[in-house]
């Protein structure tokens, strides 16, 4: 085989390897899979989805929508069958199959160049922060379907079956994305965002049909026609979960000055830590999207729309780093055939004076690819690399930074304990002493705890929360109120920095001085009772 013809053959699997070594990460005790996990064991034994808070005693009958009860369900069976292996095996090959589907999206849509796998490895990249086993997973790889389906969609694809046919007959041809929607509604509240696509596409098709280019081309006219009416189905398949309209209610954790303000993974991408080299690569990617669209003679208004939304979403939350990229990718995807090699190089042979229809040396061509597959082999060892005990563990490491020791002690203890406990380990916390091992528990648990990753309670339990931890004078004294008797605190609440040197956090100070007793301690945590 020639060395032009190899190189490019070597770029998916490249590609893909530095996908599973980003993937491939341990669970951590702050992952929230392990309460989503909890929620699902409950679910499995009552044979039914929660309309109430589950696992805390203090706001026990907080009204709650499990937005994603049937992945929770997915995450219990994955667990409980396949042990923590099988979830990061699980979340590993989630990720790789998204890069894989987007690949072979822009392999269908465009010549796949010499910057192709260089743009997979930066959205790789700027994605990794996102590979957890989380619900998130399924709604990348529904993003990339939905989005392979519209573009198909635009480029005639389906106006075989369209020609003659009803508004109805037509729309049959959507049933696997109206399934999608269907699914994704009792997977992942970020259906939403499958929703603000498929609208804004449905918006722009129908604009460009009555005013743009299409209005004298019937097919497109015709498939702005059926997308509208594929998306009256798609809409109403998201109205066939548990909770109906109320499904959306969930939504209001997101409005101004409530608890997700306090969530860092909700906030914009400058705090509460800065990720401005991650707003750069896809800032970067919006503009690559912005030139390809435009030098597309047949660009679709749609598109600019999606790099518009994918800009907006990144900008408005950190936590749709990953989303963002998927949305920015497939766009350049569906345009990159006007930015090919041959393109580029007929640009270049002009701005230089030369003749923009002499042949790319074939030399030239392959210094190109081997470029590439060299980027790609360093960026796979770089990847890699990262599996060590100080970054990412041990490739053997499958389960790290769990309070295992504060989970055994408080398993021993009576269940008529008021705990308060920190926000990031309740995760495991509720894992380990919830859910229903044993048929039916109670609904708040068999060992219910203060405070949760899963967000169901009022934004006043996460205000008081913080006042605690900060020791606040007024938020302390529901210590008290509540007749909290154990506290149970990961390591970084023990001592923060100040001036230099490591102190005592002012709750810790408070527990020392009002005679609380150290009842446990290990690497992982501390457990105070009174």
């Amino acid at each position: 085989m020639k060395i032009q013809a190899l190189l490019p053959r070597l770029y998916l699997p490249l590609i893909l390897l530095m996908c599973a070594a980003w993937a491939w990460r341990p669970l951590e005790g702050g992952f929230d899979f392990w309460a989503h996990a909890a929620v699902g064991k409950w679910i499995w034994a009552n044979q039914r989805v929660p309309h109430q808070g589950l696992f805390l005693w203090t706001e026990p009958d907080a009204p709650w929508v499990a937005h994603s009860w049937l992945s929770q369900v997915l995450f219990y069976g994955i667990i409980a069958n396949g042990g923590p292996l099988a979830v990061v095996i699980f979340s590993t090959v989630m990720a790789v199959l998204v890069f894989f589907l987007l690949y072979k999206l822009w392999q269908r849509e465009a010549e796949v160049t010499f910057w192709t796998p260089l743009v997979f490895a930066f959205a790789i990249w700027v994605s990794a922060p996102r590979f957890q086993p989380r619900q998130e997973l399924i709604s990348a790889l529904f993003v990339v379907l939905l989005l392979a389906f519209l573009i198909a969609w635009q480029n005639g694809r389906f106006d075989d079956w369209l020609e003659h046919k009803g508004l109805v007959d037509a729309s049959i041809v959507a049933v696997p994305i109206i399934t999608l929607f269907f699914l994704w509604i009792n997977l992942h509240a970020l259906v939403a965002v499958g929703l603000l696509i498929l609208l804004v596409t449905i918006f722009a098709d129908g604009a460009q049909a009555l005013l743009g280019s299409d209005r004298y081309d019937a097919p497109a006219r015709n498939r702005a026609r059926v997308l509208l009416a594929v998306g009256v189905l798609c809409v109403g398949a998201t109205l066939l979960n548990p909770y109906g309209m109320k499904y959306w209610e969930a939504a209001e954790i997101l409005k101004s000055g409530s608890q997700a303000q306090f969530v860092a993974e909700w906030r914009p991408f400058w705090e509460p830590v800065a990720m401005y080299e991650y707003a750069a690569i896809e800032a970067v990617f919006f503009l690559i999207g912005l030139v390809a669209w435009w030098a597309n003679p047949q660009r679709r208004w749609s598109h600019l729309l999606w790099l518009l939304l994918s800009a907006a979403l990144f900008i408005r939350s950190r936590r749709m780093l990953w989303l963002s990229a998927i949305i920015f990718v497939a766009t350049i995807a569906a345009n990159a055939r006007y930015l090919d090699t041959p393109t580029l190089w007929r640009k270049w042979r002009r701005l230089s004076h030369g003749d923009p229809f002499e042949a790319i040396p074939d030399a030239l061509r392959n210094i190109a690819r081997a470029g590439s597959v060299l980027c790609l082999v360093i960026w796979v060892v770089m990847a890699a690399s990262r599996h060590n005990p100080k970054e990412a563990g041990d490739w053997s490491t499958i389960v790290r930074n769990v309070p295992e020791g504060a989970a055994k002690f408080l398993a021993d203890k009576p269940a008529t304990l008021r705990v308060f406990n920190d926000y990031e380990d309740a995760s495991y916390l509720q894992w380990r002493l919830n859910g229903a091992p044993d048929g039916t528990p109670p609904k708040s648990g068999r060992h219910p705890l203060y405070i949760d990753l899963l967000n169901a309670y009022p934004d006043r339990l996460m205000t008081e929360y913080i006042g605690i931890l900060d020791g606040k004078p007024s938020a302390l004294q529901q210590l008290n109120k509540r007749k909290i008797n154990c506290i149970v605190l990961a390591d970084h609440h023990w001592t923060r920095k100040e001036k230099g040197r490591r102190v005592d956090t002012p709750l810790i100070k408070y527990l020392k001085l009002n005679r609380w007793k150290l009842a446990f301690q290990d690497k992982q945590s501390k457990i105070w009772v009174r």
